[in-house]
């Protein structure tokens, strides 16, 4: 009977081995986040010129090897002046592959007399089709009602960033414990 329990014993201690301990951790390799310049395109409006790199954080995971997945990243996208799209540092939302930001424009708003005031604009994009919509929208302002529009637009790539990004600057090293990262 002795003889049983080890062998079950042993067996499990076999079988939790496999389950937690040989888990290979992704790595940057399998990750495709977005990076380079790219031409945003939507109907009615001039073309502008996005240049995107993502700049992200090691998650700790099971505190043994970093795991660098693309939760702990941003997607910074640097605008031209020319298009009238903005900038922002964009977050992974809905999913792998979606991304999205929002930015304010103070002075976005052209009022009936001339004046300036308050405009939200939110960009969503898919990272495998590089499709997405720009959503405008206005509080009721100097005698406007509120509104909402949403426009599609794309992106296509034109070339890679002029200097190589980084993507996981920070190194964190695995015998510091509490995963302390420089």
């Amino acid at each position: 009977m002795k003889r049983v329990l080890a062998m079950v014993s042993s067996l499990g201690f076999v079988a939790a081995g496999a389950l937690f301990g040989t888990a290979a951790p992704a790595q940057a390799d399998n990750i495709r986040l977005p990076e380079g310049i790219y031409t945003y395109i939507q109907e009615g409006t001039p073309m502008s010129v996005w240049t995107i790199w993502p700049v992200c954080a090691p998650t700790v995971g099971d505190l043994r090897n970093n795991l660098e997945l693309p939760v702990g990243c941003l997607v910074h996208v640097g605008s031209d002046q020319y298009g009238g799209t903005l900038g922002g540092d964009a977050r992974q939302t809905g999913g792998e592959g979606h991304w999205m930001f929002t930015q304010t424009d103070l002075q976005g708003f052209t009022c009936p007399d001339g004046s300036k005031s308050k405009l939200v604009e939110t960009y969503e994009w898919e990272d495998t089709n590089w499709t997405g919509t720009r959503t405008t929208t206005n509080n009721e302002q100097c005698g406007v009602q509120a509104a909402m529009t949403k426009k599609s637009f794309r992106l296509e790539f034109q070339k890679p960033l002029p200097i190589p990004v980084q993507q996981f600057p920070l190194f964190c090293d695995p015998n510091d414990g509490l995963k302390r990262c420089r």
